[in-house]
Protein backbone atom coordinates (compact mmCIF):
# COMPACT_ATOMS: atom_id res chain seq x y z
CA UNK A 1 0.00 0.00 0.00
CA UNK A 2 1.30 3.37 -1.02
CA UNK A 3 1.05 6.34 1.15
CA UNK A 4 0.44 9.79 -0.27
CA UNK A 5 2.79 12.56 0.07
CA UNK A 6 -0.17 15.17 1.77
CA UNK A 7 -1.98 13.19 3.70
CA UNK A 8 -4.44 16.29 4.51
CA UNK A 9 -6.00 16.32 1.61
CA UNK A 10 -5.85 12.50 1.02
CA UNK A 11 -9.29 10.50 2.06
CA UNK A 12 -8.75 7.03 4.04
CA UNK A 13 -10.85 4.38 4.98
CA UNK A 14 -11.81 4.80 9.02
CA UNK A 15 -10.39 1.54 9.18
CA UNK A 16 -6.34 2.01 7.87
CA UNK A 17 -4.35 0.68 9.72
CA UNK A 18 -0.25 1.25 9.30
CA UNK A 19 2.17 -0.83 11.43
CA UNK A 20 5.25 0.85 11.90
CA UNK A 21 7.09 -3.01 12.46
CA UNK A 22 6.48 -4.19 8.92
CA UNK A 23 7.10 -1.06 7.14
CA UNK A 24 10.68 -0.88 9.33
CA UNK A 25 11.06 -4.83 8.51
CA UNK A 26 10.15 -4.41 4.81
CA UNK A 27 13.44 -1.45 4.84
CA UNK A 28 16.71 -3.28 4.11
CA UNK A 29 19.94 -1.75 5.37
CA UNK A 30 22.11 -0.35 2.28
CA UNK A 31 26.48 -1.64 2.41
CA UNK A 32 28.44 1.02 1.26
CA UNK A 33 31.25 0.33 -0.45
CA UNK A 34 34.56 0.95 1.41
CA UNK A 35 36.81 0.60 4.07
CA UNK A 36 34.65 1.91 6.53
CA UNK A 37 35.77 1.64 10.68
CA UNK A 38 33.69 2.82 13.96
CA UNK A 39 36.15 4.87 15.42
CA UNK A 40 35.40 5.62 19.17
CA UNK A 41 36.19 10.00 19.62
CA UNK A 42 37.38 10.93 23.56
CA UNK A 43 35.59 13.14 25.06
CA UNK A 44 36.63 16.63 24.63
CA UNK A 45 35.72 18.99 27.77
CA UNK A 46 33.74 22.35 26.42
CA UNK A 47 36.23 25.50 27.57
CA UNK A 48 34.31 28.72 27.53
CA UNK A 49 36.49 30.49 28.50
CA UNK A 50 34.50 31.71 31.86
CA UNK A 51 36.01 28.81 34.17
CA UNK A 52 38.82 31.32 35.91
CA UNK A 53 35.67 34.08 36.70
CA UNK A 54 33.46 34.72 39.29
CA UNK A 55 29.46 35.04 38.19
CA UNK A 56 28.29 37.83 39.81
CA UNK A 57 25.12 37.68 38.53
CA UNK A 58 23.06 35.77 35.68
CA UNK A 59 19.58 36.75 33.64
CA UNK A 60 17.81 35.34 31.07
CA UNK A 61 17.58 37.87 28.50
CA UNK A 62 16.73 38.74 24.46
CA UNK A 63 19.11 40.97 22.81
CA UNK A 64 18.42 43.23 19.70
CA UNK A 65 20.35 45.54 17.61
CA UNK A 66 19.40 48.60 15.51
CA UNK A 67 20.04 47.78 11.84
CA UNK A 68 18.77 49.53 8.96
CA UNK A 69 16.61 51.86 10.67
CA UNK A 70 14.88 49.50 13.17
CA UNK A 71 15.51 46.87 15.79
CA UNK A 72 16.12 43.60 15.25
CA UNK A 73 16.51 40.60 17.63
CA UNK A 74 19.86 39.05 17.89
CA UNK A 75 18.61 36.12 20.05
CA UNK A 76 17.58 34.92 23.46
CA UNK A 77 20.31 33.80 26.22
CA UNK A 78 21.71 33.91 29.52
CA UNK A 79 23.29 37.23 30.24
CA UNK A 80 25.74 36.98 33.00
CA UNK A 81 28.07 39.32 34.61
CA UNK A 82 31.65 37.73 35.09
CA UNK A 83 34.44 39.44 37.34
CA UNK A 84 38.06 38.12 36.71
CA UNK A 85 39.51 37.00 40.18
CA UNK A 86 42.87 38.16 39.48
CA UNK A 87 42.56 41.88 37.21
CA UNK A 88 39.32 42.69 39.07
CA UNK A 89 37.85 43.54 35.53
CA UNK A 90 33.59 42.98 35.21
CA UNK A 91 32.75 41.86 31.55
CA UNK A 92 28.77 41.01 30.33
CA UNK A 93 28.43 37.91 28.27
CA UNK A 94 25.48 36.57 26.14
CA UNK A 95 24.88 33.21 25.04
CA UNK A 96 22.27 31.98 22.89
CA UNK A 97 19.91 29.23 24.90
CA UNK A 98 20.27 25.97 22.28
CA UNK A 99 23.52 26.55 20.19
CA UNK A 100 25.63 28.20 23.25
CA UNK A 101 26.75 30.49 20.15
CA UNK A 102 28.53 33.73 21.66
CA UNK A 103 25.68 36.58 21.35
CA UNK A 104 27.75 39.64 23.55
CA UNK A 105 30.88 40.17 24.70
CA UNK A 106 32.00 42.93 26.38
CA UNK A 107 34.43 44.72 29.44
CA UNK A 108 31.99 46.98 32.08
CA UNK A 109 34.91 50.51 32.52
CA UNK A 110 33.45 53.00 35.08
CA UNK A 111 34.45 55.72 32.20
CA UNK A 112 31.71 57.44 30.31
CA UNK A 113 31.62 58.43 27.04
CA UNK A 114 32.18 55.67 24.58
CA UNK A 115 29.36 55.94 22.73
CA UNK A 116 26.25 59.11 22.33
CA UNK A 117 23.02 58.18 21.10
Amino acid sequence: MTQPNDLSSAALPADAHFDSDSESSQEQEEEVPGDLKIVDLPEVPHVTGEEQEVEMARFRAKIYRFREEEWKERGVGKLKFLRDGNSKVTRIVMRADKTGKLLLNHNLTPKNGFCVL
